[in-house]
């Protein structure tokens, strides 16, 4: 089996202390004792909001010849607006990044304890900073939701191909409590993306649940990157779908 990864980052293993722990390098030391034949992974990084996504998608699916695509979904481009894109977008790039360079020495200088003073100095900050000046995304989220779309789509061109669709997760604790409301717009946005898989009888991973369900997670330091105990867990949650979607000849 020729098991194509569209992932990001996270599938790397971006952070972790050994690649090997990552989900992507499970999957490849575990999947062939399972399904009892060789299993080659392929990795290719694909963000969908990028120029010419779909052409370099098309690039991976045509060199690669995948028997079997697992496609990790992010929000991320979506679910972190700032005060620095909106400026980006009124003022230029300039403003924008003067104004993100400026925060992070802010941000450095009020770091504490969670529930203390300089804490609750840094969220009101940028409380008025959000309400003052306004936040935008890089993306809004249809315009993400319909390249997604475009790509599942591309994807289901190929019949021979199988697939898993994996979903979003929150962004880490501190920007949770900056921009609490967005983790209403993640569970919309893996509503739609497993309506997606749904549709086209793909295999479907609730990766938010998978991290929710575990007993203690390690802190995200940069608010993306989870720890070898998530990939472990992500692993053992593709892992049975893989082996039942090869039994069955899906």
């Amino acid at each position: 089996m020729r098991l194509l990864i569209l992932g990001a980052s996270d599938s790397e293993g971006t952070l972790l202390a050994d690649y090997s722990d990552s989900w992507r390098e499970l999957l490849r030391n575990e999947l062939p004792a399972l399904i009892g034949q060789p299993v080659e992974v392929l990795h290719r990084r694909l963000y969908v909001h990028t120029p010419n996504a779909m052409d370099y998608l098309d690039r991976c699916l045509t060199e690669t010849t995948p028997d079997f695509v697992i496609f990790g979904t992010t929000a991320f481009m979506m679910s972190t607006p700032s005060v620095g894109n909106r400026l980006r977008r009124r003022f230029g790039t300039r403003a924008g990044d003067w104004f993100e360079r400026r925060f992070a020495w802010f941000d450095e200088f009020t770091a504490a304890n969670e529930g203390s003073f300089r804490e609750r100095v840094n969220l009101r900050a940028h409380s008025l900073a959000g309400k003052t000046i306004g936040r935008d995304s890089a993306i809004d989220y249809d315009s993400l939701l319909a390249l997604y779309q475009a790509a599942v789509d591309r994807i289901a061109r190929d019949e021979s191909i199988d697939a898993i669709l994996m979903g979003t997760t929150y962004n880490g604790p501190v920007i949770q409590k900056r921009l609490p409301h967005m983790r209403a717009e993640v569970d919309r946005f893996n509503a739609a993306i497993k309506a997606m898989a749904n549709a086209r009888r793909y295999g479907w991973v609730d990766r938010q649940a998978v991290i929710s369900s575990l007993p203690d997670v390690t802190n995200r330091p940069d608010q993306m990157h989870n720890g070898a105990e998530v990939h472990r867990a992500y692993a053992d949650a593709l892992k049975p779908l893989i082996v039942e979607r090869a039994r069955l000849g899906r």
